[in-house]
């Protein structure tokens, strides 16, 4: 075969290749989610990809895990029934906006308010030093098993037994009443 056919012949080929393919798209899917790298809203995300499922753990990553445009609770795959920013599948109480994970354990109240598994006293927030059953956050003397709210005060002792603010004589509770 002549130099000249065998250049013809091989044009003929790359022009026919070219012509065959003109229409196909690139469907290269790098992260081998199933969606194609061009329409993947994160290609490099296997977890993330159009009609992905938004799913229980995908309710609190910060991602458009479906591509839809909808991220965490802004998705309608993961409703926020209380509003509290946190889906209704990781929220313990999703009917309580008051109660979600990460909320200030209440120590008090029988209730595991930031769904961590640990009610009041069990939960590793709460502190309660002298033993008196109220946090040290709320005991004005919490070194001191006495003095708590709710406590009795004692009026002549310099203290502020109930820890309402007041010692004795300037306590409204027990001031002098009849101004002598």
């Amino acid at each position: 075969m002549s130099a000249n056919i065998r250049l013809f012949f091989l044009l003929m080929m790359g022009v026919t290749l070219l012509l065959h393919n003109a229409g196909c798209r690139n469907l290269a899917d790098f992260d081998g989610d199933g969606d194609p790298d061009e329409t993947d809203c994160d290609p490099e995300d296997p977890d993330v990809h159009h009609n992905g499922d938004e799913g229980d753990e995908a309710c609190d990553d910060n991602l458009d895990n479906d591509c839809d445009g909808d991220v965490d609770t802004d998705d309608s795959d993961c409703p926020d029934v209380d509003d509290d920013g946190y889906a209704d599948v990781i929220d313990c109480e999703p009917d309580d906006p008051g109660i979600y994970p990460g909320a200030i354990e209440d120590c008090t109240d029988g209730i595991d308010n930031d769904c961590d598994g640990d009610t009041d006293w069990d939960d590793s927030e709460c502190h309660d030093t002298d033993g008196d059953g109220y946090d040290d956050l709320v005991d004005c003397a919490p070194e001191d098993p006495e003095i708590h709210p709710g406590a009795i005060d004692t009026c002549d002792d310099g203290l502020d037994n109930y820890s309402d603010g007041a010692e004795d004589a300037d306590d409204d509770d027990w001031g002098d009443k009849d101004a002598d």
